[in-house]
């Protein structure tokens, strides 16, 4: 029972995740131009930089991976996706926001590792395929949402607000994680 619980957090964390990421490629361009007066390819370099902290992390993070996985993990590194994100369009000062664009690769890395590597250990191993497939398309799903969404609530919130409502809905999604992760050790005692 809790297992399947953890893998539905996981699946709906990971859609908060593709669902904040997409939506930036919206908000890059647009937030280089009109909050950082700089021009829209300024999104190659801040992308040049997430990618710098990602692969970093990547190469970092394959010594513990074993030891960073389950529900609170997969949730804390949720809603500090999102608060890399806040980070990195929250400002209007660009070595800020290139250190966030950093971080927000950093993040971006612990949570694609932290999630697939707790979907591998809660769910069961002759549902692998299943869980993975499922996840995938409804990553494809949610990116495909994202985009047009992302563009809505910009135009309607304005640039940096905006960017802030789509980067809040990982923090969210990662903070009820968090939550419920708490209540599940309140009830099994631990």
């Amino acid at each position: 029972m809790a297992r399947g619980r953890t893998v539905r957090l996981v699946v709906l964390l990971s859609a908060a995740f593709t669902f904040t990421s997409a939506s930036f490629l919206v908000v890059e361009p647009l937030y280089a131009r009109h909050v950082l007066h700089r021009p829209p390819s300024q999104f190659a370099l801040f992308e040049a930089a997430a990618g710098t902290g990602a692969i970093l992390t990547g190469l970092a993070i394959s010594r513990v991976r074993a030891r960073l996985a389950g529900q609170t993990v997969v949730a804390a590194s949720a809603a500090g996706y999102g608060l890399a994100a806040c980070l990195f369009t929250g400002t209007a000062s660009v070595p800020v926001a290139y250190a966030g664009a950093f971080l927000w690769g950093v993040a971006g890395s612990v949570f694609g590792a932290v999630s697939l590597t707790t979907l591998q250990q809660v769910a069961p191993v002759h549902a692998h395929g299943r869980v993975m497939s499922v996840t995938a398309t409804l990553q494809s799903w949610v990116e495909t949402l994202a985009l047009p969404l992302g563009g809505v609530t910009l135009a309607a919130a304005g640039v940096r607000a905006g960017a802030l409502i789509l980067a809040g809905v990982t923090v969210a999604a990662g903070l009820s994680g968090l939550a419920g992760a708490a209540l599940a050790r309140g009830r099994s005692g631990g």
